[in-house]
C-alpha cells in the first residue's frame, strides 16, 4: 500500500473559483491558512508544519528526502 492511495488533497472554492486576484500568491487561494477538521474521530498519527511555502508555479527547493515530498500534513488515522 502506497501512503499517499488514501490521501485526499482538498480545495476551497468560491464562486467556482480556488482564489481570488491573479492567483500568483499563496494567500490570494481561499484555502490557505484555513482551519482544517478531521471528518470523524481519529488518532492523529503525524504531523509537520515546517516545510516552507513555495511561491505559486515555481518548483520545490526544500525536498531532500522522501518525507519531504508529502510537505506539511496531519495524517489521522480513523477507524
Amino acid at each position: 500500500i502506497k501512503p499517499e492511495m488514501f490521501a485526499i488533497d482538498w480545495v476551497q472554492l468560491q464562486d467556482g473559483q480556488l482564489f481570488s486576484g491573479d492567483g500568483s500568491q499563496n494567500e490570494q487561494y481561499f484555502g490557505f491558512g484555513a482551519e482544517v477538521y478531521a471528518v470523524a474521530d481519529g488518532t492523529v498519527v503525524s504531523v509537520r508544519t515546517d516545510m516552507p511555502e513555495t511561491p505559486v508555479g515555481e518548483p520545490p527547493t526544500t525536498v531532500h528526502g522522501p518525507l519531504d515530498y508529502v510537505g506539511d500534513h496531519v495524517v489521522v488515522q480513523i477507524r
